[in-house]
């Protein structure tokens, strides 16, 4: 009794699954309408919060301060302030008229504070987010963005992949991030856009409501104001591989664990039906491979093996055609063990996110 029970739900959880990949994530990274020749493009401010001196953070500056863009400024927010990225930012400041610098003394954790002072600073009514460790893929970033502020859409949602390098840790995290970005945007797509990140996103400035962005919590200041703002009209996705923002992954599972944490807490502050789909995802693929799992268990090979060659034939496609489009084609043939990984992370994950849910 108890093994047809699994038997049941293993085909009914294959199935929805199956459902997500074929008639919803196929649709993420689809082609786009060609973009009028007449759109006029608009004054752009760039907002960047700095907490402390990045690496590379220079030569990123100077990636976003040599755009190929006729009318944009860059405001950057010393968020500390820092006197050693003090220095850096005025000899950068220097060099380029089209930068403003701001100190901000921080007395809270997180950037939502810094950022809500440098929207506010902007001298433009376009503002594009990105972070100061990461850097543009091309000199066209700003203009690819704004081409698709076409038909009133005040929110452009981009895309920000991770520099790639040979190790299992950085397989799992570009992997992770394509996951991700397959999901929102491909609920973008159907009229249910609920996130975007913020290393790569632009919005108007009539849209930023500083409430919005919850600013006790001291994570989330992009995704929650997405989440709140965005709709099936205002919304607009930016998949042109010179509008990509590159940045490096973290290098240890233990600060990339705690990072992925912060953004499922943050997701429980999402809107009803953002948490519903959510949700959806999760239990129906723990689902399809825990009653797997329990069937093998139970003597029961034909119908759970099966279900599961069935649901990594189809999103192993999708992801493909996907992963392809999002700079990450070395990933396609690593699908089949890298979603294994998924699973046992997420399953790390839960009591965590239990306990301080709880805790709230």
């Amino acid at each position: 009794m108890i093994t047809t029970g699994l038997e049941i739900l293993v085909f009914l959880f294959t199935l929805y699954q199956c459902f997500l990949w074929i008639l919803i994530y196929s649709r993420a990274t689809q082609t786009d309408k060609r973009t009028s020749p007449e759109i006029q493009f608009e004054p752009v401010t760039v907002v960047i919060c700095a907490h402390k001196v990045a690496e590379n953070m220079s030569q990123n500056l100077y990636s976003v301060l040599t755009q190929q863009y006729p009318h944009y400024e860059a405001v950057i927010i010393n968020d500390g302030p820092d006197p050693d990225l003090q220095q850096l930012l005025r000899g950068i400041q220097e060099k380029f008229a089209n930068i403003q610098v701001i100190d901000h003394i921080k007395t809270s954790e997180g950037k939502k504070a810094a950022l809500t002072k440098g929207i506010k600073s902007a001298k433009y009514e376009w503002i594009l987010l990105t972070d100061s460790d990461c850097r543009p893929s091309s000199n066209r970033w700003i203009h690819e963005m704004m081409t698709k502020t076409q038909n009133e859409k005040n929110i452009i949602i981009g895309f920000s992949p991770y520099d790639k390098k040979e190790n299992l840790l950085n397989q799992f995290i570009r992997f992770e991030a394509v996951i991700n970005a397959i999901q929102y945007f491909s609920m973008a797509r159907i009229g249910m856009p609920y996130m975007a990140v913020g290393r790569n996103m632009m919005y108007h400035k009539s849209i930023f409501k500083e409430e919005k962005l919850r600013t006790e919590l001291t994570a989330g200041d992009d995704d929650l104001l997405i989440n709140s703002q965005a709709n099936s009209s205002n919304t607009g996705i930016c998949l042109n591989p010179d509008s990509f923002v590159f940045t490096e992954a973290k290098n240890s599972w233990k600060e990339y664990f705690f990072q992925r944490m912060r953004h499922y807490n943050v997701s429980n502050y999402y809107k009803f039906s953002s948490q519903v789909f959510l949700l959806s995802h999760f239990i129906s693929f723990f689902g399809l491979w825990l009653c797997a799992i329990l069937l093998f268990i139970n003597g029961k090979i034909l119908i759970p093996l099966g279900c599961l060659i069935f649901y990594i034939g189809i999103s192993s496609a999708i992801f493909a055609k996907n992963a392809i489009r999002l700079s990450a084609k070395d990933l396609v043939i690593r699908y089949a063990y890298l979603n294994v990984l998924y699973l046992l992370f997420l399953i790390l994950q839960a009591p965590f996110l239990l306990i301080q849910r709880k805790s709230w």
